[in-house]
């Protein structure tokens, strides 16, 4: 947005008489003029403003050939005021030639003023750009690379804890099966287990007792001896 500031400047000015009357240099007639006179004074904005002061006699219009100050204004100025110094010395014919207007007499000397404070429409400072927005994720890529490393290390962490828990588990049930009584453990090809003996083996029936007396004197009371037939075994 466009602002109107006061920036000090040195001015060049000069009148020039102009024929005809103040209703009918309008505008557009200024502005014409204006544009003229910058093109004749080498005097291109914004570093070099033409400003019309227009007043009544005829038409007076004050030049006012406007350098804002800065770093290289004084090289600007030195060529300005020497092409103004000769374009206003000229007769006001070729004056008018040049202008495109009727100039009456001639313009008085310049006068240079420095250190002037002027109103002048000035542009804002270029903003700064824009801070560069954070690039997007780049999406998993297919055929693998590297941002496939670190889904393959969990997936392959998260497999590899499942096969140790179901390791354990047929562990821990394998152990309890040999641990349980009920159970029969497991024998060697020929070797003939607990039971099957047992079953291999006769029983045979109780021996009778017999009873014999014995006597310990002569008066003593028989004791009851009891006897046991043993029975050998093949």
């Amino acid at each position: 947005m466009l602002t109107v500031a006061s920036v000090s400047s040195t001015v060049i000015t000069t009148t020039l008489t102009i024929d005809g009357s103040v209703s009918s240099f309008d505008a557009a007639a200024q502005n014409a003029l204006s544009a003229t006179l910058s093109s004749a004074l080498l005097c291109q904005p914004p570093r070099c403003v033409i400003l019309l002061r227009v007043g009544a006699g005829s038409i007076t219009v004050a030049v006012d050939v406007t350098i804002p100050d800065g770093p290289s204004s004084s090289q600007l100025v030195t060529s300005v005021q020497g092409t103004a110094t000769t374009f206003f010395a000229q007769q006001p014919a070729s004056i008018s030639s040049a202008l495109g207007v009727t100039v009456l007499v001639a313009p008085p000397a310049l006068q240079t003023l420095t250190g002037v404070s002027v109103p002048l429409v000035v542009a804002p400072p270029p903003t700064p750009p824009p801070s560069p927005s954070p690039s997007p994720l780049s999406p998993v890529s297919s055929g693998g690379g590297s941002d496939d490393a670190p889904v393959g290390a969990i997936v392959g962490g998260i497999l590899g804890a499942l096969v140790l828990i179901v390791a354990i588990i047929f562990f821990v049930r394998a152990r309890q099966r040999h641990a349980d009584p009920a159970d029969p453990a497991p024998h060697k090809p020929g070797e003939v287990s607990s039971s099957v003996q047992q079953q291999m083996t006769p029983s045979y029936p109780a021996e009778p007792s017999v009873e014999l007396p014995t006597y310990n004197g002569a008066n003593a009371s028989p004791s009851t001896v009891k006897m046991v037939r043993k029975t050998s075994t093949a």
